[in-house]
């Protein structure tokens, strides 16, 4: 059984074109990038939170989700390219209680 699971980057486009903004104080460009996690159901089903954090050129960017139905997917503005960090919460096993015969 595959026990991976992968965090998926992509960039947002619309009709055709990728979605940017260009700030006007720092004529910085940034991008709208969505993360979300890949892998079995199984393995998703162990994690109650994500929280991604996306570092490029100097300026950091935080974003949470705990949307399980959406494999933890976010948008967010970002340059690119950029360094992209995810924390996992994951559930804990109760312990497991023996039963006598």
């Amino acid at each position: 059984m595959d026990r991976e699971i992968a965090l998926r980057q992509e960039l947002v486009s619309s009709e055709g074109r990728v979605k940017r903004w260009r700030q006007p104080s720092t004529s910085a460009v940034f991008y709208q990038v969505r993360l979300s996690l890949a892998g079995s159901p199984g393995v998703l089903d162990d994690v109650v939170g994500v929280d991604y954090r996306v570092t490029g050129r100097g300026r950091t960017v935080q974003a949470s989700s705990t949307r399980r139905h959406a494999h933890f997917r976010v948008a967010l503005w970002s340059t690119v390219p950029a360094e992209v960090e995810a924390t996992l919460s994951l559930l804990r096993a109760p312990p497991e209680t023996g039963r006598a015969a």
